[in-house]
C-alpha cells in the first residue's frame, strides 16, 4: 500500500492524502515520511479512540465537552 501511494505522489502535481488502516499517529506519520503524502485521513480509529490525534493522556470527558461546544 505504501508503495503505491508513493508512486501516485510522485506521478501528479496536486497534493496527494493519504488514507486506509491508520490507527496511531506513528502509523500516520510513517505513511507521511515513506509516501511524500501531503497528509492522512484517520476514520475507524477515532472511533475506537477519539485521543488519537490528541494528547494521549487527555481526559476523554474534556474532549466529548470541547466537540460539543464545537457542534
Amino acid at each position: 500500500m505504501l508503495f503505491r501511494s508513493k508512486e501516485i505522489v510522485n506521478s501528479v502535481s496536486v497534493p496527494v492524502i493519504g488514507n486506509g488502516g491508520i490507527a496511531s499517529k506513528e502509523e500516520a506519520d510513517n505513511m507521511i515520511k515513506e509516501t511524500g503524502v501531503a497528509g492522512v485521513m484517520i476514520g475507524q480509529a477515532l472511533l475506537n479512540n477519539p485521543r488519537l490525534i490528541d494528547e494521549p493522556n487527555a481526559d476523554p470527558v474534556e474532549l466529548a465537552r470541547e466537540y460539543l461546544k464545537l457542534n
